[in-house]
This record gives structure tokens, sequence and C-alpha cells, in this order.
């Protein structure tokens, strides 16, 4: 309940609220996508100075 009154009052205070909201689920997509990449090269590189690959 308190989350919701949150997002009525943000939107009435700021007009670009809305758009963010919508794109806020692409943007965190995104950030999850990019820290597995990074995660993964990683431990590939790891994975090959260790001598495994």
């Amino acid at each position: 309940m308190a989350a919701a009154i949150g997002v009525k009052h943000a939107s009435k205070r700021f007009a670009g609220f809305g758009t963010l909201a919508r794109r806020a689920p692409y943007a965190s997509s995104a950030l999850i996508i990019l820290v597995g990449i990074y995660v993964g090269y990683h431990g590939l590189q790891s994975l090959h100075a260790s001598g495994v690959i």
C-alpha cells in the first residue's frame, strides 16, 4: 500500500516519472545481461589461467 501511495505522489511531482517507470524493466534487464557477461568473461579468464581450459 505504501508503494502504491508513493508512486501516486511521485507521478504528481515529477512529469517524467511515468516514462521512467515504463522503461525501468528494460534498463534492469540490460544491467543484468551486462553483469552476466562480465562475470562470465572473468570466469573464463580464471579457468584459462588455471589451465582448465
